[in-house]
């Protein structure tokens, strides 16, 4: 988690600070440098989406017996 914190301030702070091509340059930087953490490529989005997909049918099974 403190990695995930770090690669998103890291890009605030690049973001903000560099213009155009810099900023290009830092965003590909900084997608090496995580990428073998595995913060890169959308896997967090992907952990998010599937979190919220198994909480729906949890919640469904609880609620509605379904399966």
């Amino acid at each position: 988690m403190a990695k995930q914190h770090k690669y998103l301030l890291d890009i605030i702070e690049e973001g903000t600070i560099r213009p155009g091509s810099e900023r290009e340059a830092e965003g590909v930087a900084l997608h090496v440098r995580y990428k073998n953490v595995g913060v890169a490529d959308g896997l967090i989005a992907a952990k998010i989406d599937t979190f919220f997909e198994n909480l729906a049918r949890t919640l469904s099974r609880q609620l509605y017996g379904l399966q």
